[in-house]
């Protein structure tokens, strides 16, 4: 094993775990009598790290006999209900197929059957199990082996057993080691060397208590482990193929993190002084992220054409994927099947059987992989499956049509029209960085409709190629914004030999201030955001879901180099960028980017991946050919369909005058910086992948230093899908001398020739200010609202303590702001000038406004109080200017202690 130096904290702070827990007398031996551990009250995300539970207020007691390992214990599962799910005729034959596979395999067939041969073999499998490998750094089959262990204990003679145990106890300290060390990072490869951890503590007997690795798996799996998935509210950072290898699966098992946690409620007496369950724990005090996690895979669900023609689930992109794990099948639905019957959750369950529906338990490749075959008898949620309709969306369609995971931190959105497979999904990020599978994403926009519209693009090619390296992790290989700077450097990766402009993200992977992959606690990782190596990167700044729509706003500056931070040799490019969406269901979407470049930066490029070559009006070749190549346009507007006949259509409706780049075909589909970066990426890019054939950039002709920019973008079935171009305008707000305000008409369509399905009319009103400032007051001219106009303000100050809101001199409202400052209802139709306005106005307020508030009795204002100012002409659309300078002042850098002590272990080395 590579030796790796031991953070100093993190030595003291394990001599004194062990110091405490032996200086309490807990000597006894687990299997003679309950082994007792000092644990925390809470998990905060802020504790400070280590927490020392010398200092605990309770205690755990671990079941003194075996079977405690999710069968038996305190609450496990019993021999009896096992039995009683295999008896059933749709799964009999199922698991007559369990056994012969591996040592699980075997054991549960014992448990299952009470055959000697099964057990026979899985206790010749235990005693030729030389222990594991030194050095894990990913991935140990430790865990296997204690459950093994457990469930064959009585089966094993006494020396079978004390030589598994002490295996067992070595593999633990191996893994300790490991945790301690440079080797894994927190979102990669800690937290399933943990559960392994874990599974190992609680299954071994050591006879001294010195040996116990329980003050270890509290540490690592219970505390650090498990507080990384609640930071993220359970959406994997690196995307779904990762959920899926670090928290159960591997051929033959290896990661058991779900399997760690059943048996953590099995084997201990009670997880917190309030809560006997871990999983109540993690439901009540830890936001919910284990129901979060098997969220995150429904909501990230689209029915799309299988390669054999077939309708089938596929998944979002994020992060690195692999073209072959894209379809959520058989080793996803059992640990989403385990969540279900934990919680007696039917939607999770509905889930499963959506997916059973697609491959079969014996069909296809199998919605549960023969490696997990062993888990399916305590997986299963077969209660809520025998109650569920036919129609396993009937169990959806009460859910919430949005939700948000790690808000504060990981900030992902997944927004729907429904749950059926022809509904419409967005997907959102902007967040921080955290770990080295993340792609370069903040501000990335996804829309999906019968597959991919505005897509994910490239391939997961291998670490170091020039595709992986120069496009797919890049910013350019997303939906966001790009803004080009001469000269900038990115710190890529160190032996690829690129030095590629995309004119996009910080790169933080291969951070040049210390190793980014190698953080070991949440508490560790807060120290490089705003700080050390500087992993902030987006932020969501307000959330809003309803009915019929989903508001969300967004800070991007920390992701590019800025005046707020800006990696050593490079000069800040912007001073602020900031994205909203405002989805309207079913298929209507717009998108505010505003952006304040610096001196030398060149305009913001807002960019959309797309699965075809788009339709254009007036395209020009400014490259290659038209069907292989560069194109422009100053029509603003494009049109693309997908093969399952989506169709997103979009336009430009700020600034007035704005050009579309295309760039694609066979032959510049990845291009960045001159070159299409192919290499690595050959041979991947059929179906699962959707790795995009061309892109669309729109730019203004006309760029401004504080350059605001409006898309709408509308989705839908092809041929019945309105153009946003014909059915959206922008309306002129005078703002009364307050900030600038946005506001956009989208009309039904009715009247189109193209025969679209009439849609409600909406107004969106925003902040035009660049950057986003809180709305006031307002008037536009609406020409006439028509039947059925719905009104959305946004970026309304909620410490208001009222807006009133006036049409043709009525008042139709008179209320706060929600907390994410958002107000929405109905225009009475025929109406032509709406007035809004905060009350009470401020003692220097446009007559109109302070008439609004005067309506009604409110009071007139006393206090003095200082009014913004647009430095917008009236009748301007939506643009004001700021000053040059920075808009916050600049981070100081931190020399992160962290560099040297990670520079023996390069994870990327390796992916």
């Amino acid at each position: 094993m590579t030796s790796r130096p031991v953070p100093h904290r993190r030595l003291l702070a394990t001599v004194a775990c062990a110091a405490s827990l032996l200086a309490a007398g807990l000597g006894a031996s687990v299997a003679a009598a309950p082994s007792r551990l000092d644990f925390p009250a809470t998990l905060s995300s802020e504790f400070a790290l280590p927490l020392a539970p010398a200092a605990a207020s309770a205690s755990i007691t671990v079941y003194p006999t075996h079977p405690r390992l999710i069968i038996g214990g305190y609450r496990g599962a019993s021999l009896t209900e096992l039995r009683a799910v295999c008896a059933r005729p749709d799964l009999r034959t199922a698991c007559d197929r369990i056994g012969g596979r591996h040592v699980l395999d075997d054991a549960m067939r014992w448990l299952l059957t009470g055959e000697a041969s099964a057990a026979d073999q899985a206790v010749a499998r235990l005693n030729a199990w030389a222990g594991c490998a030194e050095g894990a750094v990913e991935h140990s089959d430790a865990g296997g082996w204690a459950l093994a262990y457990d469930w064959l204990y009585e089966r094993l003679s006494p020396a079978e057993r004390r030589r598994a145990s002490d295996r067992l106890t070595a593999c633990g300290r191996s893994i300790v080691a490991s945790l301690e060390g440079n080797g894994p990072h927190l979102w990669h490869g800690y937290s399933a060397l943990a559960g392994a951890l874990a599974l190992a503590a609680l299954a071994a007997d050591p006879p001294d208590a010195a040996d116990s690795l329980l003050p270890a798996a509290e540490l690592h799996f219970r505390q650090r482990s498990l507080e990384a998935y609640a930071l993220v509210g359970g959406a994997w950072p690196e995307g779904y193929n990762y959920e899926r290898s670090h928290f159960f699966s591997a051929d033959p098992p290896e990661q058991y993190v779900m399997d760690a946690l059943r048996a953590w409620d099995s084997a201990v007496a009670a997880d917190s002084p309030r809560h006997d369950s871990l999983f109540a724990t993690i439901a009540r005090e830890e936001g919910d992220w284990l129901r979060g996690l098997a969220w995150h895979l429904v909501y990230g669900s689209m029915a799309v054409a299988r390669p054999d023609g077939r309708l089938a689930l596929t998944l979002l992109r994020g992060g690195d994927m692999p073209t072959g794990q894209a379809w959520p099948n058989k080793q996803v639905r059992p640990f989403v099947d385990s969540i279900a019957r934990v919680y007696g959750e039917p939607a999770l369950a509905a889930w499963g059987k959506r997916v059973e529906q697609d491959w079969g338990l014996w069909g296809g490749e199998g919605s549960y992989h023969s490696i997990h075959l062993y888990s399916l008898p305590y997986n299963l949620p077969v209660e809520l499956l025998d109650r569920l309709p036919a129609d396993p969306g009937e169990a959806w369609k009460d859910l919430p049509p949005a939700r948000i995971w790690g808000r504060a931190d990981l900030g992902y959105v997944i927004s729907r029209s429904g749950f059926g497979d022809d509904a419409t999904l967005l997907g959102y990020r902007a967040g921080k960085w955290l770990t080295g599978h993340q792609h370069l994403d903040q501000g990335h926009v996804d829309l999906w409709h019968r597959g991919p519209l505005a897509l994910d693009a490239g391939v997961y090619a291998a670490w170091g190629s020039e595709h992986r390296e120069g496009y797919y992790l890049r910013a350019v290989a997303h939906n966001t914004l790009l803004i080009h700077r001469d000269g900038e450097d990115f710190e890529e990766h160190p032996g690829s030999g690129l030095n590629l402009n995309d004119d996009g993200q910080r790169i933080h992977t291969y951070n040049r201030r210390g190793c980014a992959q190698c953080l070991q606690s949440v508490a560790e990782w807060r120290q490089h955001v705003g700080a050390g190596m500087h992993l902030e990167a987006g932020r969501i700044e307000a959330y809003e879901d309803a009915a019929a729509y989903t508001r969300i706003a967004s800070d991007l500056t920390g992701a590019y180099n800025s005046v707020t931070y800006s990696t050593p040799g490079n000069s800040p490019k912007v001073e602020r960028v900031q994205r909203d969406l405002v989805y309207l269901r079913p298929g209507r979407l717009l998108i505010l980017d505003r952006v304040v470049t610096t001196a030398g930066s060149g305009p913001p490029r807002f960019t959309l991946h797309l699965p075809a070559r788009p339709e254009l009006s007036g395209a020009t070749v400014v490259a290659g050919t038209a069907d292989d190549g560069i194109l422009e346009t100053a029509a603003s507007r494009f049109t693309v369909r997908n093969s399952g006949q989506g169709e997103l259509r979009m336009a430009t409706l700020w600034p007035a005058e704005a050009r579309l780049t295309a760039i694609g075909g066979p032959g510049h589909r990845y291009w960045v910086d001159g070159a299409n970066r192919v290499g690595g990426a050959a041979g991947q890019e059929g179906a699962p992948a959707e790795p995009g054939l061309w892109r669309i950039e729109a730019a203004p002709v006309r760029p401004e230093r504080a350059q605001l920019m409006v898309h709408a973008l509308a989705v839908g079935d092809a041929g019945a899908t309105a153009d946003p171009a014909a059915t959206t305008r922008l309306l002129t707000v005078d703002d009364g001398g307050t900030a600038a305000g946005t506001a956009v008409l989208w009309s039904d369509g009715s009247d189109e020739p193209d025969g679209s399905a009439p849609a409600a009319p909406w107004l969106v009103l925003a902040s035009g200010a660049v950057p986003r400032a809180p709305l006031a007051f307002g008037r536009l001219d609406l020409g006439g609202a028509p039947a059925g106009l719905h009104a959305l303000l946004t970026d309304l100050d909620p410490a208001s303590a009222a807006y009133r809101v006036a049409v043709d001199g009525r008042l139709i409202q008179d209320r706060a702001a929600s907390a994410e400052g958002v107000l929405s209802f109905t225009v009475p139709a025929g109406g032509r000038a709406l007035v809004f306005g905060a009350c009470p106005a401020v003692p220097d307020a446009a007559p109109a406004w302070r008439d609004l508030c005067a309506q009604g009795g409110a009071p007139r204002p006393t206090a003095t109080a200082a009014s913004p100012t647009s430095t917008l002409a009236p009748g301007e659309p939506t643009a004001t200017v700021v000053s040059p300078g920075p808009t916050t002042g600049p981070t100081p850098s931190a020399t992160s202690a962290a560099g040297a002590r990670h520079r023996s272990h390069l994870p990327w080395l390796g992916g």
